[in-house]
This record gives C-alpha cells, sequence and structure tokens, in this order.
C-alpha cells in the first residue's frame, strides 16, 4: 500500500484506505471524532514547526490520491475545516489563499490598586488595675480558707460515696443470702472496708 506525505505536517502520512500513521515511527494515528458529514477527523501536530491543526481522512485521501475512501458516500470536495490553530481562506475554486492565525483582541492592563494605608495603633498605656497575665497571682487568706473549703468537702463527699458503696454491699449480700446464694460469696460481699 503506497503512503504519501501529508503536506503541511512531514511527520505524518496517509495511504488509500485513510490510515494516518507516524512517518519515523510508523504508529498509525487514530480518528478522535468520527462524523457522517466529515467522516473520521485526526489530530495532527507538529510541535517542531508550531502547527497543531485537525483534518478530515476522506478530504486527505481525495486531495493526495483523488478517489474516495470505501465506505464512504460523503462527498470529499465539500468537506471544509477550521484548523484548531490555523484559519485557512479559499478561493472558489477551494485552493488555500492564506492561512492566517486568529489574532486575540489585546488584554486590558490591570489597574494596581493601591495599598490601604494602616493608621498606627495608640500605644497601649499601663492600667495599674489590669492584671498581668504572666505574673503569678501571690495567694491571700481568702484564698487559702476557699482552699480549705473545698478540700474539706471532697473529703465528706468521698466519705458519703465510701458509705453509699458499703451500704450497697451489703444490701446486695442480704438479697444473695435470700435468694440461697452459697454463702462463701454473700460473706465476701459483705466484708468491705468501711
Amino acid at each position: 500500500m503506497e503512503y504519501k506525505v501529508i503536506p503541511g505536517f512531514q511527520k505524518y502520512e496517509i495511504n488509500e484506505e485513510g490510515i494516518v500513521r507516524n512517518v519515523k515511527t510508523q504508529r498509525t494515528t487514530e480518528p478522535y471524532h468520527v462524523s457522517n458529514k466529515t467522516g473520521p477527523l485526526v489530530h495532527l501536530i507538529d510541535k517542531k514547526a508550531g502547527k497543531n491543526d485537525r483534518a478530515s481522512v476522506l478530504r486527505l485521501v481525495f486531495d493526495l490520491f483523488g478517489t474516495k475512501v470505501k465506505g464512504w458516500d460523503v462527498d470529499p470536495a465539500k468537506i471544509e475545516l477550521h484548523g484548531a490553530v490555523i484559519h485557512r481562506e479559499r478561493d472558489k475554486a477551494g485552493t488555500i489563499v492564506k492561512a492566517v492565525k486568529p489574532v486575540k483582541a489585546p488584554k486590558e492592563p490591570k489597574v494596581k490598586k493601591e495599598p490601604k494605608v494602616k493608621e498606627p495603633k495608640a500605644p497601649k498605656t499601663a492600667d495599674p488595675e489590669r492584671k498581668q497575665s504572666w505574673t503569678r497571682k501571690q495567694p491571700t487568706v481568702e484564698d487559702t480558707e476557699e482552699a480549705t473549703e473545698n478540700i474539706a468537702s471532697m473529703e465528706a463527699a468521698k466519705a458519703k460515696a465510701q458509705k453509699t458503696y458499703v451500704e450497697g454491699r451489703k444490701k446486695a449480700a442480704k438479697r444473695l443470702e435470700e435468694e440461697g446464694v452459697a454463702p462463701e460469696i454473700v460473706e465476701a460481699m459483705a466484708n468491705v472496708e468501711e
């Protein structure tokens, strides 16, 4: 099967069946899209030349070999694509007059905002009433009395909890004795230090 180099993309070649491949590696390039109007479309990239275009396989075969690809009823002469980067102007006969890169509208320059000026803060004045967090507070007589009261109330609460615990164990032992549980278990349950 005869392959011909695709004009404008010396890196690619195509045969009469519409198979596009890389000239150097012989790897085939698969179509990225297939349409009833354009047939299979391939993306052709030549980074060295800075070219990036999409092309109809049917149109390429028609232009290079003058034949249609078998299995397609689309008229290749009517297929017209605009490249991804390069737009082509054609005359009435369909030949390329000139290739023009699309011109982007110039961006408006960004206006720099003036930085906000921060007003200086008023200096902090020493307030004798204000307690400094980093200095240690000296204990007073009231603090000592309050701590003593707290300790006494905690000890009373502990004694009350212990008494409640002992009473609960004795009640449980009595209930177990009534139910006929082994005397060793009842005795172990009742012997609790007060």
